[in-house]
């Protein structure tokens, strides 16, 4: 399924569009998998993190036809952590609605969150929303839960 998923997301951002895919990446060899697939194209990956509690709330105000109920937070999030912590943008949203996090996200991810195949540590300027819709930028946005997008990657970065 992933691989279909980041085939057509690969076709459309080579056609100029901007594309979104959801899904879980929960280790490094994961997120090198969704790499590998997203090649040649460079990517900016952001993890957005406002913390387990905040899911979890987040979750709770969903309608329930859209709630994710997910027990292993602590598990995963101490995973991720120490399998990718140091790559990508890791990106504090707690105190943030989704249009703020999305405008910050739009600001600050090209300069932040760059990600070189293979996945090494961390180490097109884009102003708006609209301006990123219109960039030929393709989106991957990998969810720890449904409640909350939990990673985000660009194929496609000049």
């Amino acid at each position: 399924m992933h691989r279909n998923l980041c085939a057509l997301a690969n076709n459309f951002a080579d056609a100029g569009f901007m594309t979104l895919i959801n899904a879980m990446i929960p280790s490094r060899e994961k997120l090198n998998f969704f790499l590998d697939l997203l090649t040649p194209r460079q990517v900016l990956f952001v993890v957005l993190t406002p913390g387990i509690e905040v899911c979890q709330y987040r979750n709770t105000i969903r309608d329930p036809r859209e709630r994710f109920d997910f027990y292993g937070y602590e598990a995963l999030d101490a995973d991720m952590k120490r399998e990718f912590g140091d790559v990508g943008w890791w990106f504090d949203t707690a105190a943030l609605t989704p249009d703020q996090t999305a405008d910050r996200i739009v600001r600050e991810a090209s300069r932040r969150a760059l990600v070189n195949w293979p996945v090494r540590p961390q180490t097109e300027r884009v102003h708006s929303r609209r301006d990123l819709a219109h960039a030929g930028r393709s989106i991957c946005a990998l969810p720890r839960d449904s409640s909350e997008a939990m990673a985000t990657l660009w194929p496609g970065v000049p």
